[in-house]
């Protein structure tokens, strides 16, 4: 499988992760609810997605992939799926953390 395609996999799985725990995050007993473990078990599978990408990837490389979707990503669950807001500044933040991850890009 392509690299790039294995860490947009990873980012997807994630991102899935990120979405359970936000909704955990969402209720009282946050940490006994099935939402939480399901984030849980999501962001283990990222973590063996990691080992493998490690294998063929330098972390460099995978990091850089990586953190510009999630950036991305996960800002566009907040807005569009958890209706949070983000300010001008915020956007300005991130449209320079990939500016500056670009610049490392391999």
């Amino acid at each position: 499988m392509n690299a790039f395609l294995f860490i947009s996999l990873i980012v997807l799985v994630t991102l899935a992760g990120d979405y359970f725990l936000k909704v955990s995050a969402e209720h009282e007993q946050s940490f006994s609810r099935a939402a939480f473990w399901l984030g849980m078990a999501l962001y283990a599978l990222t973590a063996v997605g990691w080992v493998v990408a490690m294998k063929t990837m330098t972390l460099g490389a995978i990091g850089v992939y990586y953190s510009m979707m999630t950036i991305v990503l996960l800002t566009g669950l907040g807005v569009f799926v958890f209706k949070e807001a983000i300010t001008a500044r915020e956007v300005a933040g991130i449209g320079f953390a990939l500016a500056a991850m670009a610049l490392m890009r391999h």
